[in-house]
């Protein structure tokens, strides 16, 4: 409110606590226009460049739907470095549901991605923003952006349950109370943007949306060997596999 007072281009919108996703399923809904939006959730650092260097990348696709994501480097409540992380697998709408790569405090995306949401709505349920996000921008054709730096100190609790540096068996345990999320997701983007997304990507989301559990092995073996939902990374693609045999999918 002391910066809404000094400052007559800072807005600040109040609200009920309904949880992280409905939150920003209506921040994303709210009526505001501008070229580019930025995700701020959580007590990190930005470093001074960070926007910037996400604007340079950003803004030669202008005019179709772009989403910028970079690497983060991973502090502690010292601000002592825990580790920097570096993606080396693809950004496609196959792979996106095998790992997913994108962090929502190094995002940014442009109006052009935000006007899906404003002229076909917002899935009731969205589960991730930034996952949604970037999965949508994948969906319709845009441009992802990886940057392989890191602008930003991405600060982890001793409490974090699904930060980059939470063990495993953490976020198995969040990852198993979103199971299933997949094919929700795929149904969703599916329903509401379905004039807009390629025939490649339809086959891709359809095949992901009709994943069931009383699918049998043949069927499920056909899903695990479909070459579009390969990352490069063996881990990630082993943990694809446990959840396709435990339909987690």
């Amino acid at each position: 409110n002391d910066y809404v007072q000094k400052n007559n281009n800072i807005k600040v919108i109040l609200g009920e606590n309904i949880g992280v996703a409905k939150s920003y399923r209506e921040l994303l809904k709210y009526d505001i226009d501008a070229d580019l939006y930025a995700f701020c959730d959580q007590d990190d650092i930005w470093l001074e460049n960070k926007v910037e260097k996400a604007i340079e990348q950003i803004k030669k696709f202008s005019n179709v739907p772009a989403l910028y994501y970079s690497e983060v480097n991973a502090v502690n409540n010292e601000m002592e470095t825990l580790l920097v992380s570096k993606y080396t697998g693809i950004d496609t709408l196959g792979s996106s549901f095998n790992t997913t790569p994108v962090i929502g405090c190094t995002v940014l995306f442009n109006n052009k991605l935000k006007e899906y949401i404003k002229k076909y709505g917002i899935a009731e349920n969205i589960i991730m923003h930034d996952l949604y996000m970037y999965r949508l921008c994948l969906a319709v054709g845009g441009k992802i952006v990886h940057d392989k730096n890191s602008y930003i100190l991405y600060r982890q609790h001793a409490n974090n349950v699904v930060g980059i540096t939470a063990t495993s068996f953490k976020k198995l345990k969040v990852y198993d109370k979103f199971k299933k999320t997949r094919r929700i997701m795929a149904k969703d983007i599916l329903n509401l943007y379905d004039g807009n997304i390629t025939e490649h990507n339809k086959r891709i989301l359809d095949k992901v949306a009709r994943f069931n559990d009383k699918m049998n092995l043949f069927e499920k073996l056909e899903f695990i060997f479909d070459k579009e939902f390969k990352s490069k990374k063996i881990k990630s693609d082993l943990k694809f596999i446990y959840d396709v045999f435990n339909n987690k999918i």
